[in-house]
């Protein structure tokens, strides 16, 4: 990892204008960056410069929480107090942080398969050409598996694949 740092390092020195040569060498650039990676996550000033980058929101412990660190290998636990906890929230759009309080986002309506009778939100309208081009709403699962071409094309094992939803019924397991 720290390799692929020292790249991205490099590159970052050279866009900004940095002649080639009076860029350290690979030890001395590799030392840098694990030092400066080890700041800005293990250090309070480093974890606020983070934060701030990543436009994160953070937020303590509640104080009407009791918190416990679990060690697995001892098992035993370790009380924390409430204000030495920092929760970071925080998302990023096409590999750009922004604001968690920008993003909005609500649940996908759910409906019933006309074909399996499942309740999901993956349901297209399709026109099924076997019921004289009838309207239907198929989830993936029953489009996937159709007997016409017109209908399954809309389909795919990958779209059940990718989806979160691991209770579903017809999720590939």
């Amino acid at each position: 990892m720290i390799q692929s740092m020292v790249i991205g390092v490099r590159r970052n020195l050279v866009d900004a204008g940095v002649h080639y040569d009076d860029i350290p060498n690979e030890a001395c650039l590799a030392w840098i960056t694990a030092a400066t990676a080890k700041w800005l996550f293990t250090t309070s000033e480093g974890l606020a410069h983070s934060a701030q980058k990543l436009q994160l929101e953070t937020f303590t412990g509640n104080q009407e929480n009791d918190y416990r660190i679990h060690d697995p290998v001892t098992g035993g636990m370790q009380e924390i107090k409430p204000e030495d906890i920092t929760y970071f929230r925080g998302a990023a759009v096409q590999g750009q942080p922004i604001p968690f309080s920008t993003l909005a986002f609500s649940e996908k309506v759910r409906e019933s398969c006309d074909g399996c009778g499942i309740v999901s939100h993956c349901l297209k309208t399709v026109c099924d050409p076997y019921e004289g081009d009838k309207l239907k709403s198929l989830c993936n699962y029953c489009i996937t598996f159709h007997d016409h071409p017109r209908v399954n094309d809309n389909g795919g094992f990958s779209i059940c694949q990718s989806c979160a939803k691991t209770s579903c019924k017809n999720k590939p397991r």
